[in-house]
């Protein structure tokens, strides 16, 4: 090899970490990592670049394990999923022109309160039983009537 490829070849691993040893690439990722889990208030929060990628995350940790229903009828119980979030809210959306116009229904959507496991079994219903959303609704209020009625005595 000449003095002309070996500089060459020594310039382009200098240049491109993807030839530097994992060390000096991933020492100076973990300080960080725990830097921004010290600023967040998580001693060890998940990463979630790559989430779907088995050993996508930091430390060669998988962050998802999703078994397909049809893979295995005990798919849910089998799956897992982390997020370093926490738990949100949801909040029912209306124009001012619902408040002024029809109060008695801005009352209503104010008092409604779904939990997110409710609105995963409408997504699930909606989109893998090809439900109609018509049905999906009536038979939850069907099921639900003192919640339903909780919001309207609001």
């Amino acid at each position: 090899m000449s003095a002309r490829d070996r500089w060459r070849t020594l310039r382009i691993r200098a240049l491109n970490w993807e030839y530097w040893p994992w060390r000096i690439v991933y020492i100076p990722l973990f300080i960080q990592y725990f830097w921004h889990g010290l600023r967040s208030g998580f001693s060890f929060p998940t990463v979630l670049n790559r989430p779907y990628m088995e050993y996508g995350g930091i430390i060669e940790e998988s962050k998802w394990q999703m078994v397909q229903p049809q893979e295995d009828p005990n798919w849910l119980s089998k799956s897992h999923v982390e997020v370093s979030w926490p738990p949100v809210k949801l909040h029912i959306a209306y124009s001012k022109r619902i408040e002024r116009d029809l109060p008695e229904v801005a009352s209503l959507l104010e008092g409604v309160q779904l939990d997110t496991d409710t609105l995963s079994e409408f997504s699930y219903l909606l989109i893998e039983q090809k439900q109609d959303p018509d049905k999906i609704a009536k038979d939850w209020i069907a099921a639900n009537r003192d919640r339903v009625g909780e919001w309207m005595s609001l």
